[in-house]
């Protein structure tokens, strides 16, 4: 059994050096930074912090103690875009979504059997192309499933991420994603609008990060 998670705080000078960088979500018209991923006008992610810790163990011993099952984890993977600076993102799609798809393929698994995906993007204008480029390539231009983006509630930092993702296995309504209004063409993608979600048995997630890691997770329903 291990406990699992993150613990991330966001103190005023990292806030300040975010800012210096301008990787920050700029204000909306309310006053208010607005992190928009995927959309047109997007200009940034949002600082914040936060902490999640999740329980991971064998099925087995979960049942033994009465525990409720929030998922399985079916697979996971990491690769590296050699064309990333250190502190900025780079352009390598293509390999990135080789790697996507050789862990799926290590799992028994293609595209099409993918349900819903819960993706990184932050709102940062070259994060989330490289992952809506990441994404395209490895579907081959078949229809991606829905897509959630938690992180322009939860912000770019702290567990909340890893929680959202955890809960989107399950088939409950999401609202529509903050922020979006706007397709951005050059993406081409369209996160999801509000609602029920209809039912999958795979979650994929995603996370791309600037300096050129990226990782994966497939969690399977309960």
């Amino acid at each position: 059994r291990a406990l699992v998670g993150g613990v991330e705080e966001m103190p005023p000078l990292m806030h300040a050096l975010l800012d210096r960088l301008e990787s920050l979500a700029r204000p909306g018209h309310a006053g208010g930074e607005v992190a928009r991923p995927f959309d047109r006008r997007r200009s940034g992610f949002l600082a914040a912090e936060g902490a999640a810790v999740l329980v991971l163990e064998s099925e087995e011993r979960a049942h033994s103690r009465g525990a409720t099952i929030r998922a399985r984890i079916r697979g996971f993977s990491s690769a590296f875009d050699s064309t990333a600076p250190r502190i900025g993102w780079g352009r390598g799609h293509a390999p990135l979504a080789q790697a996507l798809r050789r862990m799926l393929d290590d799992a028994g698994l293609g595209p099409g059997d993918v349900g819903r995906i819960v993706s990184g993007a932050s709102g940062s204008i070259a994060g989330d192309r490289l992952e809506a480029q990441t994404l395209t390539a490895a579907w081959q231009g078949a229809r991606l499933p829905p897509i959630l983006a938690p992180k322009s509630v939860t912000g770019q930092y702290g567990g909340g991420f890893l929680a959202a993702s955890v809960l989107a296995v399950s088939d409950q309504e999401f609202a529509a994603t903050a922020g979006f209004s706007e397709p951005d063409p050059e993406l081409g993608v369209i996160p999801h609008g509000g609602g029920p979600l209809r039912a999958a048995d795979i979650t994929l997630v995603t996370s791309l990060a600037s300096g050129g890691s990226a990782s994966w997770l497939l969690f399977e329903r309960a």
